[in-house]
């Protein structure tokens, strides 16, 4: 999606991917946070926040994670609401991990 909008400027697609990856950490953190304290409004509230990121960013993983959070997040057990919020991180993760893969693979000669 970014790459659409942006075209091919790598200057400008790694700005918005990292201000994207600080907002993700940011809304995860305080998706951790909510799923703590067992509040399902602010847990579904953040997943819907980081469902649209995503979506632009181009992490459909991450997308997708966020997206049954926010429409399952008050009918899960706190279990399953940790554990969701937990792969919740690893999508990211492993969103982070790509990005970066990708940038190095760009540098390289």
């Amino acid at each position: 999606m970014l790459i659409s909008v942006l075209g091919p400027a790598p200057d400008q697609l790694r700005i918005v991917l990292d201000d994207f990856i600080t907002a993700a950490r940011a809304d995860l953190a305080a998706a951790q946070a909510a799923a703590e304290c067992d509040d399902r409004s602010a847990v579904a509230r953040e997943a819907h926040k980081l469902k649209g990121a995503s979506a632009l960013a181009g992490a459909p993983a991450l997308q997708a994670q966020a997206d049954w959070i926010e429409a399952e997040a008050r009918a899960m057990t706190a279990l399953e609401l940790d554990h969701a919020v937990a792969v919740l991180a690893l999508r990211l993760a492993e969103f982070e991990a790509a990005t970066e893969r990708a940038r190095l693979a760009a540098s390289a000669p």
